[in-house]
């Protein structure tokens, strides 16, 4: 008895070949999704350091106005001695190891106090304002 030929024709290759292009599509725009996120967390994170450096700059800036009275207009910047406070007994002085900075303006117009203050982390600014 003689076997039969089967014609097979490459079908085979064919279809591993767009299984695996279909497989490297998915792949590829699984590990752009995933990139993106990643972006947006560490923007996000920033965002949060960056406002939480602004509510320190504002919590120092309450504390010197209660406790060292200075009318008018008071500006300073962690790290820097502006405000009788130095930099080695300031306890904000430690976000500059974090790369975090804040800058604060407390201006007094008669009774009235307006507390800005700006905070940086990593390029990240966010800011906070308040009048009492």
């Amino acid at each position: 008895m003689r076997a039969q030929k089967t014609k097979r024709n490459g079908y085979a290759l064919l279809l591993g070949t767009l299984l695996l292009s279909f497989m490297l599509v998915l792949a590829l725009s699984i590990s752009t999704l995933v990139t993106k996120q990643v972006i947006l967390s560490n923007r996000f994170s920033n965002a949060t350091a960056a406002l939480a450096a602004a509510d320190s700059g504002m919590e120092r800036a309450l504390y010197v106005d209660y406790r060292i009275i200075t009318p008018g207009v008071m500006n300073f910047t962690s790290g820097i001695e502006t405000d009788g406070i130095t930099p080695n007994n300031d306890p904000f002085s430690v976000l500059n190891k974090d790369r975090l900075s804040y800058n604060v303006l407390v201006t007094t117009v008669g009774t009235l106090k307006k507390i800005n203050s700006q905070g940086a982390a990593y390029g990240t600014r966010r800011a906070i304002e308040r009048e009492y």
